[in-house]
Formats: C-alpha cells, structure tokens, sequence
C-alpha cells in the first residue's frame, strides 16, 4: 500500500490516512444541479453533453424542462489539469487556459421539493458544494483511512471521503476509540486514554 497522507496512534491503534485511488464520482450522486457541458474539446463523463453551446440553447427553447430554472454558468480552467468554478475571476478569467464548459442548473419545482425555504439561496449553495465535490474528484483529493491494531491487523476502514485529510483523520481516530470502548467492555476494564 502507498505511504499514508496523515498517520496517528491512539492508543495501541494506529490510524492512517490515505488518498482513495478509485472513488465514486460525483456524476454518480443525486445531486441537487444537473452539470451540463457544451465545450467541444473537453467533456466530464456522466453529465449532460451538447456538442455546442447553440446546441444547449436549443435544449432549453425546445422546453425538455419546466421552463423555470436557477441555472448558473460554470467555467473550467485546463492546465494540467482541470478546476471548475461558477464565477469567472481569478484564473478562470485567464484568456487562454479558461472557458465558460457549461453550466449547472435546478428546476425550482426540485429545488422547493429539496429545500422547502429559501431556495434560491439553498440551490446556489448547493451548486457551490457540488462544484467544490467536482474539483476535489478531478484533483484526486478524495481520501480514506484504516485503523490497524498493535499487531498490524485490520480494525476497521473506510474510503470515499470528499472532505480534509485531516478531517478524515478524526474520523480514523474516532473509530479507533470506538474500537477501544468496544474491547475494555468486552474485557470489564475502565476505559483510559493514553
């Protein structure tokens, strides 16, 4: 296995932090926006596709939605790599290495039926959200942790975090007390920590 990101004992546990090599994509989520793309040399696999961006124009006079949308654009920067944003400063403004791709969108009969109250600003915060998911995916800042015990042996795991390493890592602790609890009941002893 690869060198651990984050690496922490509690106790006789030991909690490692790793990046996930095979996570889920966001294109697999119900998510609250629908990401669509009309850039011709740059596509995002599981999202809504038009060749063109009179294409998409076209999708939305023909009406193959309820016509009342909160829709925002979203910008891709290409340079080794991409990064998506829904605003167009920064280096999303870059002449040569940024675009407007597509752009995210909600019917307001969806975003009611989600959120119930404000939500217009809801769906807004929620696209922020699933565009940060989008950039952590295409940046592989998606983790996972084990917990080992002093032997070595697997006490627990889980992957497919799109949060902070160290976030992650609380995660990894917390199980691992858990874990800890767990023994000193079985075993009738007073919990401690070391």
């Amino acid at each position: 296995m690869e060198k651990p990101v984050l690496e922490k004992q509690v106790g006789d546990y030991t909690c490692k932090v790793f990046y996930d090599q095979d996570p889920q994509s966001p294109a697999d989520w119900d998510m609250v926006g629908t990401l669509m793309t009309f850039h011709p040399q740059c596509t995002i696999q599981g999202t809504k596709e038009f060749k063109t961006q009179e294409a998409f124009k076209e999708f939305l006079r023909k009406g193959e939605h309820d016509n009342t949308l909160i829709i925002r654009p979203v910008y891709a920067y290409i340079h080794s790599g991409v990064a998506l944003s829904l605003s167009r400063g920064g280096q999303f403004s870059d002449r040569w290495d940024s675009c407007q791709i597509g752009v995210i969108y909600c019917t307001k009969a969806k975003a009611k039926k989600e959120f119930k109250t404000k939500t217009y600003t809801k769906t807004l915060e929620a696209f922020e959200n699933e565009i940060k998911a989008w950039n952590q995916y295409f940046s592989g800042e998606v983790y996972g942790f084990t917990v080992e015990g002093k032997d070595g042996e697997h006490v627990d795991s889980c992957w497919g975090y799109y949060d902070t390493s160290e976030n992650v890592l609380k995660e990894a602790m917390s199980s691992a007390l858990a874990e800890k609890e767990i023994q000193c009941k079985k075993h009738g002893e007073q919990l401690t920590l070391v």
